[in-house]
């Protein structure tokens, strides 16, 4: 970029101011730099899978292919509680893009209500699939630490405590963030295991800004244990006897699938996304809060959680594949 395009890109992306002028000097540099990305190449679709990065959503808007984006959350609580969307792009994209693409039935109304401009026939719905054979296969190998991987306790310890059957082991898989709800998944326990002494709470994460917080959560406290990045979970999950899900908002997240594939009970807190999955008979849901959190552990210790519905894996991925084909004819 010049200097000049370089602080119209600047006014554009950090201080949100966005003219008609400014939108036509940006045109004319992400269509330039499409062509040094991709010289005499021609695509038929561009998908911007993750929904988030500004630049490349900005960039495959004036790509010359069908162009999706996939929204994985209510985008609304995204932008009011992390920040981390830039709406002038976010706005300008649901304007431009030629389906935006949610991952659940009811994202596509939340979508419509926060941008009630965007055209409503080009919001669709196609599910995540599951690589249900992999993680199969995953959750049947030892349970191993990579060189990059953080735990609270050693392996040794962590295997001892996977293996013995007399204690309860709960788990939570999610990115260490503040929808994730995992303070309060702690504080939930820490009630829990007063009582409940051969207890533990596992957590899996990997990137996220709540990791020294939670990490400091549970310094003095020995039952709860928390892993960071780790490339395979399910040998852990699969030793596990329930997975809980403590977020304050979510899409559709791809773990409480996961658990179900290894058979396990699942107990979320009642939110939009879950409860329309869950609320099928797959799982349990409880009072969006710590109290709530704290019912579903004492509901599972006393015998009243248990899968009542048999989650077919396979006939969901047909389905969600069945969508996806749609998208691209």
């Amino acid at each position: 970029m010049t200097k000049f395009e370089e602080y119209l890109d600047n006014l554009y992306f950090e201080k949100n101011i966005s003219n008609k002028f400014i939108e036509k000097k940006l045109e004319k540099v992400y269509r330039r730099d499409l062509k040094r990305l991709y010289p005499n190449l021609e695509f038929e679709y561009a998908i911007h899978y993750c929904g988030y990065e500004r630049k490349i959503m900005k960039l495959y808007q004036f790509l010359n292919a069908k162009r999706f984006m996939y929204l994985h959350s209510d985008m609304k609580q995204e932008i009011s509680t992390k920040g981390n969307i830039h709406e002038t792009s976010f706005k300008s994209a649901l304007d431009n893009y030629d389906k935006i693409v949610t991952v659940r039935e009811s994202s596509a109304n939340e979508i419509i209500n926060y941008y009630p401009k965007i055209k409503k026939d080009k919001v669709v719905v196609a599910h995540n699939l599951n690589n249900i054979d992999l993680i199969l296969k995953m959750s049947q190998k030892e349970v191993i630490f990579d060189k990059e991987t953080y735990c609270n306790i050693t392996l040794d310890n962590l295997k001892e405590i996977l293996n013995n059957n007399n204690v309860i082991k709960f788990i939570n898989i999610a990115r260490f963030s503040y929808e994730k709800g995992q303070d309060r998944l702690i504080n939930a326990f820490s009630k829990y295991h007063k009582t409940h002494p051969n207890s533990y709470l596992i957590i899996i994460g990997g990137y996220g800004k709540e990791f020294e917080k939670i990490n400091e959560m549970v310094k003095d406290k020995e039952n709860i244990i928390i892993i960071r990045s780790i490339n395979n979970p399910y040998s852990i999950l699969n030793k596990c006897d329930l997975f809980i899900l403590s977020s304050h908002y979510e899409g559709l997240p791809i773990t409480i699938m996961e658990a179900l594939i290894l058979e396990k009970p699942v107990v979320s807190t009642n939110i939009t996304g879950p409860s329309e999955f869950l609320g099928q008979g797959y799982g349990t849901l409880v009072e969006n809060s710590e109290k709530g959190i704290l019912k579903g552990m004492e509901d599972f210790t006393n015998g009243k959680i248990k899968n009542t519905k048999k989650f077919d894996a396979y006939e969901f991925n047909k389905n969600a594949l069945n969508e996806f084909n749609k998208l691209i004819n």
